[in-house]
């Protein structure tokens, strides 16, 4: 907890694809010296981490950048003099832009993010059919589906048997649907939540 020190803030080009392309490619700015607040918001009650960056670009440093949603977003920060272990390293995608201001050449504005998982989420449809535990149909999902870097499952044990058709739902779709009808295989009750942290996700009781 505390204050981070930011040691990476990457926008990058629209052209950059994916995120392994991201990865080895030097296209993008570094909007470390323009952003003005930034927030990433985690909830047990939201599958994907959110966020949003406000930016103040006074140098019309983004002209060759065009922002028309998919953009990857790298952001690398630590606590103060922290140790590596304590360095989080996330990938965001641009869903929105709003609260748009130019003036001559100053341009303000809001990118809305989503978290890399969420965005590939958002373009993927199950048309399979799951069956098994709760925890053991989740893993899968997440694991075949939705995973889209280096971001590991926890579970807790559950009950019961359970059978699916996905009617071209996405996957948090299923995952939710399945989270409603779990049970704790250690107090037999309901009550499961499937979210994602920074270190994460979690389907936990």
């Amino acid at each position: 907890g505390g204050e981070v020190i930011f040691s990476a803030l990457h926008l990058y080009h629209n052209t950059v694809k994916t995120v392994s392309q991201a990865k080895s490619s030097d296209d993008y700015i570094d909007i470390l010296s323009i952003y003005s607040n930034m927030t990433i918001n985690e909830s047990i009650l939201s599958p994907f981490q959110t966020g949003s960056i406000t930016i103040n670009d006074s140098n019309d440093m983004v002209p060759d950048y065009p922002i028309a949603g998919g953009n990857i977003v790298h952001l690398t920060y630590n606590v103060q003099d922290g140790p590596p272990e304590t360095e989080i390293d996330s990938w965001f995608r641009v869903v929105n832009v709003k609260n748009v201001i130019i003036n001559e050449r100053k341009q303000a504005y809001t990118l809305q993010l989503i978290s890399e998982d969420g965005w590939k989420n958002m373009h993927t449809v199950l048309t399979s059919a799951f069956s098994g535990q709760p925890s053991e149909m989740i893993t899968k999902i997440f694991s075949q589906y939705l995973n889209a870097g280096d971001k590991r499952l926890a579970t807790d044990a559950s009950v019961g048997g359970l059978k699916l058709v996905c009617p071209h739902w996405k996957p948090s779709q299923a995952i939710s649907w399945i989270a409603n009808k779990a049970l704790s295989a250690t107090t037999d009750s309901p009550g499961f939540f499937f979210y994602e942290t920074m270190r994460g996700f979690r389907f936990l009781s």
